[in-house]
């Protein structure tokens, strides 16, 4: 389901190649991340090879179990088939690979698990490629411009929505307020005008991976117009207007207004309803959210 806008081009890949791919990669991440990689990898082969075999049909002809399980059946095949050498071989790195497997679909802090899932995006992202040959795969900073993603998100500054009441960046002196996940689909919408093909934008777990990348694409660019924090991908903000009871707080991206070049001037001319009455907007407690 995470990846059901590409689920058809990746149907036709078969599972024993996209088996090879992640264990491909997986044993080049643990290569680069590990001084000395060897006895770790037993535990990766197996986690790389063993993680999608739930997915075959057989496993699952029970009609116990469907497809987004696979994760479980795959660790529970896994225990059987490794049963009979558990304890004369002494493997005891096996649960904690099953639990690698069983949870690479979630987010974890375990670091087999993670280059497990690292591999698996850069496996997918290969195969979307190969599939369609108009998609290409490439480092983030090259296509993802800061001028290029805020020409998409100006779109939206200003504007009114779903019965003018709702809205994705506001304008007020000097700074663009933005919603990080304006950003995030501002960021979609500039990757497919490119044909270019990232999980980070595909997969809806890693949507908060996505919403830092952004943050941080803004940051190397000096264009915040406030510290957000490494790591971090909003601030607490406080809006009040005289038609507001109670100010309204929204998890906000700060962003330079000369940032948007010409069309910063258009901003305030763009404001209708309840934007023309903020009177401030200003932090809400100290501290930067969303680690």
């Amino acid at each position: 389901m995470e990846l059901f806008s590409i689920r058809d081009t990746l149907a036709k890949v078969p599972l024993k190649h996209h088996t090879a791919r992640v264990t491909r990669h997986a044993l080049d991440l643990l290569a680069q991340q590990y001084r000395t990689p060897e006895p770790l990898l037993a535990k990766l082969l197996t986690i790389a090879l063993g993680h999608d075999i739930g997915k075959i049909a057989t496993l699952r002809q029970s009609g116990i179990y469907t497809m987004s399980d696979h994760p479980k059946i795959s660790s529970s095949k896994l225990r059987e088939i490794f049963a009979p050498y558990a304890v004369t071989q002494n493997l005891h790195w096996l649960d904690e690979a099953l639990n690698s497997i069983e949870e690479h679909h979630r987010v974890s802090r375990n670091p087999l698990t993670n280059i497990l899932q690292m591999a698996d995006r850069k496996a997918r992202e290969e195969e979307v490629q190969l599939m369609s040959r108009d998609i290409t795969v490439q480092p983030w900073e090259s296509w993802c411009k800061p001028a290029d993603l805020l020409s998409i998100v100006a779109e939206k500054i200003n504007v009114l929505e779903r019965g003018q009441s709702s809205w994705r960046g506001i304008s007020f002196e000097g700074v663009v307020y933005c919603k990080p996940e304006w950003m995030y689909e501002a960021a979609k919408k500039l990757a497919n005008h490119r044909r270019v093909i990232d999980l980070v934008l595909v997969a809806t777990s890693e949507k908060e991976t996505a919403y830092r990348r952004l943050v941080e694409t803004l940051r190397q660019a000096d264009l915040l117009a406030l510290d957000v924090g490494p790591g971090y991908y909003g601030l607490p903000f406080e809006i009040r207007s005289p038609h507001l009871k109670n100010p309204k707080k929204h998890a906000l991206v700060p962003i330079k207004i000369e940032a948007f070049g010409q069309k910063a001037g258009e901003f305030e001319q763009m404001k209708e309803g309840i934007l023309q009455t903020i009177s401030s907007i200003k932090p809400a407690r100290s501290g930067s959210l969303f680690p």
